[in-house]
């Protein structure tokens, strides 16, 4: 049985640069193949899946297709080598419209690969596509995170959240119970029942007052308490996420700010703040997960937002 496109991707497939996130090395290696597939078929469904019987995919099944470059997880990636990646994406393709780089365990990079390979990831050469997999996202640089879309190895989608969510929060409304699945589906550590939703529609609300600035000192109330100030940073990078997608693709991107919220930040947030955003808001959920001294990981903030 042919892996499944993750939900992520179905719901984005016209993004430059993916991340598919799984324990599994087996199924890291499959999925990844599976979403160059799709990439490079030439007559996939409405769905993004594959035709599996144009020329590409006929390729794809047989591992010679010319476009898909496959750097695997034994090969050398230091700097030298991702330089030569970058050379690489600025040729011209084969036969295909796209070229597609798989970079196997890209968790496993340096901090000099890593940065290396960042200015391609944002800004690729036209046509050129990238998938990058991991065991876990905690070695990823933010930078490099922020500009990837990340897809999940859960077996979760959106729409079997939602129902999950409706049968566990009987009294939300639909648009409530969408926010509240869309944080679910981004924030792998939420546990549905145990959810407190009136913190993260809060939170919602912070954020959305942030980013539309019309509360430029929103922040200034963030929680106090470690667990809770992770939890509202989620959100925060949850939306800025959002925001970031809809700029990339050019179109309406649904999550946790629902459409009139959406609207509201999506006028006042350029692409590039909503990447400096994501990281500044990531690092400082990643020293709150590491500090026990949360009014530092505040100053970093205030110190450091623009």
């Amino acid at each position: 049985m042919s892996a499944v496109l993750p939900s992520g991707f179905v719901r984005n497939p016209n993004l430059h640069a993916y991340m598919f996130v799984s324990p599994d090395a087996a199924s890291r290696r499959e999925v990844s193949r599976r979403i160059a597939k799709s990439i490079l078929c030439r007559d996939k469904n409405d769905n993004a899946e594959p035709c599996e019987k144009c020329d590409c995919c006929i390729k794809m099944d047989a591992k010679t297709h010319p476009d898909c470059i496959v750097i695997g997880a034994d090969e050398k990636t230091g700097v030298d080598d991702i330089r030569s990646i970058v050379s690489e994406a600025y040729l011209a393709t084969n036969e295909a419209d796209f070229k597609v780089f798989i970079l196997e365990d890209a968790d496993e990079y340096n901090v000099q690969s890593q940065n290396a390979l960042l200015k391609i990831i944002e800004e690729p050469p036209q046509g050129v596509k990238f998938i990058l997999t991991a065991s876990s996202q905690g070695a990823i640089l933010p930078t490099v995170r922020s500009r990837v879309c990340s897809v999940s190895g859960s077996v979760r989608d959106i729409e079997s959240i939602i129902a999950e969510v409706k049968k566990s929060k009987p009294s939300l409304s639909d648009e409530q119970i969408k926010t509240l699945s869309y944080f679910v589906e981004g924030y792998e550590k939420a546990d549905i029942k145990n959810l407190d939703e009136a913190k993260i529609f809060d939170y919602v609300n912070k954020a959305q007052l942030y980013l539309s600035a019309k509360d430029s000192g929103i922040l200034m109330s963030l929680p106090i308490k470690r667990e809770e100030l992770m939890l509202c940073l989620q959100v925060f990078m949850l939306s800025v996420r959002q925001l970031a997608l809809s700029k990339a693709t050019g179109r309406i991107t649904e999550g946790v700010l629902d459409s009139t919220l959406f609207s509201q930040c999506n006028a006042k947030v350029s692409m590039k703040r909503a990447h400096a955003l994501y990281d500044l808001f990531e690092e400082s959920y990643l020293l709150a997960e590491g500090y026990a001294n949360v009014n530092a990981v505040l100053g970093y903030l205030f110190e450091n937002v623009r």
